[in-house]
Protein backbone atom coordinates (compact mmCIF):
# COMPACT_ATOMS: atom_id res chain seq x y z
CA UNK A 1 0.00 0.00 0.00
CA UNK A 2 2.85 2.39 0.69
CA UNK A 3 4.01 1.86 -2.66
CA UNK A 4 0.62 2.72 -4.13
CA UNK A 5 0.55 5.77 -2.12
CA UNK A 6 4.07 6.57 -3.55
CA UNK A 7 2.85 6.18 -7.00
CA UNK A 8 -0.13 8.10 -6.89
CA UNK A 9 1.83 11.18 -5.39
CA UNK A 10 4.87 10.48 -8.28
CA UNK A 11 2.05 10.11 -11.31
CA UNK A 12 0.83 13.38 -10.06
CA UNK A 13 4.33 14.97 -10.62
CA UNK A 14 4.86 13.36 -13.90
CA UNK A 15 2.11 14.85 -15.32
CA UNK A 16 3.32 18.12 -14.67
CA UNK A 17 5.94 17.64 -16.32
CA UNK A 18 5.86 18.94 -20.16
CA UNK A 19 9.53 17.63 -21.53
CA UNK A 20 8.99 14.28 -23.13
CA UNK A 21 12.83 13.67 -22.41
CA UNK A 22 11.89 14.82 -18.96
CA UNK A 23 8.93 12.56 -18.57
CA UNK A 24 10.81 9.14 -19.45
CA UNK A 25 13.67 10.23 -16.98
CA UNK A 26 11.45 10.85 -14.23
CA UNK A 27 9.37 7.60 -14.95
CA UNK A 28 12.30 5.88 -15.23
CA UNK A 29 13.75 6.65 -12.19
CA UNK A 30 11.13 6.68 -9.98
CA UNK A 31 9.79 3.54 -11.38
CA UNK A 32 13.01 1.72 -11.02
CA UNK A 33 13.18 2.95 -7.49
CA UNK A 34 9.86 1.99 -6.57
CA UNK A 35 10.55 -1.38 -7.90
CA UNK A 36 13.94 -2.03 -6.16
CA UNK A 37 11.88 -0.83 -2.78
CA UNK A 38 9.29 -3.49 -3.50
CA UNK A 39 11.03 -6.33 -4.10
CA UNK A 40 14.71 -5.66 -2.99
CA UNK A 41 17.40 -7.66 -4.49
CA UNK A 42 14.94 -9.78 -6.68
CA UNK A 43 14.89 -6.53 -8.97
CA UNK A 44 17.83 -6.83 -9.70
CA UNK A 45 17.53 -10.01 -11.41
CA UNK A 46 14.39 -8.57 -13.39
CA UNK A 47 16.82 -6.22 -14.68
CA UNK A 48 19.40 -8.60 -15.84
CA UNK A 49 17.11 -10.11 -18.24
CA UNK A 50 15.52 -7.09 -19.18
CA UNK A 51 19.01 -6.30 -20.24
CA UNK A 52 19.61 -9.50 -22.17
CA UNK A 53 16.47 -8.76 -23.49
CA UNK A 54 17.21 -5.37 -25.31
CA UNK A 55 20.55 -7.12 -26.53
CA UNK A 56 18.77 -10.09 -28.25
CA UNK A 57 16.30 -7.17 -29.90
CA UNK A 58 19.41 -5.46 -31.35
CA UNK A 59 21.66 -8.14 -31.58
CA UNK A 60 19.30 -10.98 -33.66
CA UNK A 61 17.95 -10.05 -37.10
CA UNK A 62 14.80 -8.18 -36.63
CA UNK A 63 12.51 -10.86 -37.93
CA UNK A 64 13.79 -13.48 -35.39
CA UNK A 65 14.58 -11.11 -32.36
CA UNK A 66 10.89 -12.15 -31.20
CA UNK A 67 11.71 -15.90 -30.63
CA UNK A 68 15.05 -15.21 -28.50
CA UNK A 69 12.66 -12.12 -26.17
CA UNK A 70 10.69 -15.28 -25.88
CA UNK A 71 13.18 -17.59 -24.55
CA UNK A 72 15.37 -15.29 -22.72
CA UNK A 73 11.78 -13.74 -20.77
CA UNK A 74 10.15 -17.19 -20.44
CA UNK A 75 13.67 -18.14 -19.09
CA UNK A 76 13.69 -15.40 -16.52
CA UNK A 77 10.56 -16.26 -15.52
CA UNK A 78 10.35 -19.51 -15.10
CA UNK A 79 13.27 -19.32 -12.90
CA UNK A 80 11.60 -16.61 -10.51
CA UNK A 81 8.88 -19.38 -10.54
CA UNK A 82 11.16 -21.88 -9.44
CA UNK A 83 12.93 -19.73 -6.76
CA UNK A 84 9.83 -19.25 -5.03
CA UNK A 85 8.36 -22.81 -4.85
CA UNK A 86 11.99 -23.42 -3.18
CA UNK A 87 12.59 -20.95 -0.78
CA UNK A 88 9.02 -19.22 -0.76
CA UNK A 89 6.75 -22.03 -1.28
CA UNK A 90 2.54 -21.34 -0.40
CA UNK A 91 3.07 -17.60 -0.86
CA UNK A 92 0.49 -16.27 -2.69
CA UNK A 93 0.76 -12.16 -3.05
CA UNK A 94 2.90 -9.69 -4.74
CA UNK A 95 6.31 -10.71 -5.38
CA UNK A 96 9.11 -11.11 -8.36
CA UNK A 97 6.91 -13.91 -10.34
CA UNK A 98 4.00 -11.72 -10.31
CA UNK A 99 5.84 -8.25 -11.73
CA UNK A 100 7.72 -10.71 -14.17
CA UNK A 101 4.27 -11.63 -15.65
CA UNK A 102 3.40 -8.64 -16.62
CA UNK A 103 7.01 -7.74 -17.90
CA UNK A 104 6.93 -10.87 -20.51
CA UNK A 105 3.77 -9.26 -21.61
CA UNK A 106 5.86 -5.89 -22.36
CA UNK A 107 8.93 -7.52 -24.12
CA UNK A 108 6.95 -9.92 -25.66
CA UNK A 109 4.50 -7.36 -27.16
CA UNK A 110 7.54 -4.59 -27.73
CA UNK A 111 9.03 -8.04 -29.46
CA UNK A 112 6.47 -8.82 -31.78
CA UNK A 113 5.62 -5.14 -33.00
CA UNK A 114 9.18 -5.18 -33.81
CA UNK A 115 8.97 -7.86 -35.95
CA UNK A 116 5.78 -6.78 -37.59
CA UNK A 117 7.55 -3.26 -37.98
CA UNK A 118 10.35 -5.40 -40.00
CA UNK A 119 7.55 -6.93 -42.04
CA UNK A 120 6.58 -3.68 -43.26
CA UNK A 121 10.11 -2.45 -44.20
CA UNK A 122 10.80 -5.76 -45.97
CA UNK A 123 7.51 -4.57 -48.41
CA UNK A 124 8.64 -1.45 -48.47
CA UNK A 125 12.07 -2.23 -49.58
CA UNK A 126 10.71 -4.53 -52.15
CA UNK A 127 8.44 -1.80 -54.06
CA UNK A 128 11.11 1.01 -53.57
CA UNK A 129 11.08 2.70 -49.99
CA UNK A 130 10.35 6.22 -51.62
CA UNK A 131 7.30 4.78 -53.47
CA UNK A 132 6.16 2.69 -50.85
CA UNK A 133 6.46 5.50 -48.12
CA UNK A 134 3.51 7.45 -50.28
CA UNK A 135 1.63 4.12 -49.54
CA UNK A 136 -0.54 4.58 -46.75
CA UNK A 137 0.15 1.04 -44.84
CA UNK A 138 -3.64 -0.53 -44.79
CA UNK A 139 -3.10 -0.16 -48.58
CA UNK A 140 1.00 -1.18 -48.77
CA UNK A 141 0.08 -5.09 -48.98
CA UNK A 142 1.53 -6.11 -45.76
CA UNK A 143 0.31 -9.66 -44.33
CA UNK A 144 -0.53 -7.39 -40.83
CA UNK A 145 -4.48 -7.09 -39.11
CA UNK A 146 -5.47 -3.94 -38.82
CA UNK A 147 -4.15 -3.85 -34.96
CA UNK A 148 -0.69 -4.98 -35.85
CA UNK A 149 -0.22 -2.07 -38.49
CA UNK A 150 -1.50 0.19 -35.93
CA UNK A 151 1.37 -0.76 -33.29
CA UNK A 152 4.18 -1.88 -35.42
CA UNK A 153 7.51 -0.12 -34.59
CA UNK A 154 10.01 0.39 -37.44
CA UNK A 155 12.48 1.54 -35.73
CA UNK A 156 13.80 0.01 -32.42
CA UNK A 157 13.54 1.98 -29.44
CA UNK A 158 17.10 3.02 -27.90
CA UNK A 159 17.78 1.52 -24.61
CA UNK A 160 16.79 4.38 -22.39
CA UNK A 161 13.23 4.38 -24.49
CA UNK A 162 13.42 0.58 -23.49
CA UNK A 163 13.39 0.40 -20.03
CA UNK A 164 11.37 3.80 -19.36
CA UNK A 165 8.84 1.64 -20.87
CA UNK A 166 9.32 -1.46 -18.79
CA UNK A 167 9.62 0.78 -15.54
CA UNK A 168 6.66 3.54 -15.96
CA UNK A 169 6.33 4.67 -12.80
CA UNK A 170 2.52 4.13 -12.82
CA UNK A 171 2.61 0.45 -13.81
CA UNK A 172 6.32 -0.48 -12.03
CA UNK A 173 5.01 -2.72 -9.36
CA UNK A 174 2.35 -5.33 -11.04
CA UNK A 175 1.23 -3.45 -14.31
CA UNK A 176 -0.86 -3.18 -16.11
CA UNK A 177 0.67 -4.13 -19.44
CA UNK A 178 0.19 -1.83 -22.06
CA UNK A 179 1.72 -1.31 -25.92
CA UNK A 180 4.95 0.75 -26.82
CA UNK A 181 2.77 2.63 -29.14
CA UNK A 182 0.72 3.62 -26.39
CA UNK A 183 3.20 4.56 -23.46
CA UNK A 184 5.30 6.65 -26.58
CA UNK A 185 1.87 8.71 -27.17
CA UNK A 186 1.36 9.07 -23.40
CA UNK A 187 5.44 10.51 -22.89
CA UNK A 188 4.85 12.80 -26.21
CA UNK A 189 0.99 13.83 -25.12
CA UNK A 190 -0.18 13.22 -28.89
CA UNK A 191 -2.82 10.83 -30.19
CA UNK A 192 -5.47 10.42 -27.30
CA UNK A 193 -3.04 11.59 -24.65
CA UNK A 194 -3.24 14.89 -26.46
CA UNK A 195 -5.83 16.22 -23.85
CA UNK A 196 -6.39 13.92 -20.70
CA UNK A 197 -8.91 14.77 -18.11
CA UNK A 198 -7.49 14.74 -14.71
CA UNK A 199 -8.69 11.80 -12.95
CA UNK A 200 -7.00 12.80 -9.93
CA UNK A 201 -10.22 12.69 -7.90
CA UNK A 202 -11.89 9.42 -9.23
CA UNK A 203 -8.12 7.65 -8.30
CA UNK A 204 -8.22 9.17 -4.85
CA UNK A 205 -11.46 7.72 -4.42
CA UNK A 206 -10.70 4.21 -5.39
CA UNK A 207 -7.30 4.57 -3.34
CA UNK A 208 -9.33 4.87 -0.05
CA UNK A 209 -11.83 2.24 -0.97
CA UNK A 210 -9.28 -0.04 -0.96
CA UNK A 211 -7.73 1.18 2.52
CA UNK A 212 -11.53 1.39 3.98
CA UNK A 213 -11.42 -2.64 2.57
CA UNK A 214 -8.34 -3.59 4.57
CA UNK A 215 -9.30 -1.76 7.71
CA UNK A 216 -12.97 -3.70 7.36
CA UNK A 217 -10.71 -6.93 6.35
CA UNK A 218 -8.41 -6.05 9.71
CA UNK A 219 -11.38 -5.86 12.04
CA UNK A 220 -13.43 -9.12 10.96
CA UNK A 221 -10.24 -11.14 11.16
CA UNK A 222 -10.17 -10.16 14.77
CA UNK A 223 -13.84 -10.73 15.70
CA UNK A 224 -13.79 -13.95 13.30
CA UNK A 225 -12.53 -17.02 14.39
CA UNK A 226 -10.67 -18.88 11.38
CA UNK A 227 -10.10 -21.68 12.79
CA UNK A 228 -13.77 -22.05 12.98
CA UNK A 229 -14.00 -21.59 9.04
CA UNK A 230 -11.70 -24.31 8.62
CA UNK A 231 -13.39 -27.01 10.58
CA UNK A 232 -15.28 -29.93 9.52
CA UNK A 233 -18.02 -28.72 11.51
CA UNK A 234 -18.33 -25.71 9.62
CA UNK A 235 -17.95 -27.63 6.42
CA UNK A 236 -20.89 -29.94 7.32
Amino acid sequence: MFGSTLIIILCLVFKQISDPTMRRAFSLFCGLSINFFVFGSCAACMLFVNIFVYLLMIMVPLKYQHLGVFLMAGLGLAGAQWHKMIYDYGMNGLNLPITMMFNYCRVSSLACCIKDGAAIMAVRKSKGDDVARKIPLADLGVDLKKRELAHALEDVPTFFEFLSYLYFVGACISGPWYEYNDFNDLINRQGVYKDVPSTWKKSLLVYFEAWFCVVIGLILGKILNKDYYLSDEFAA
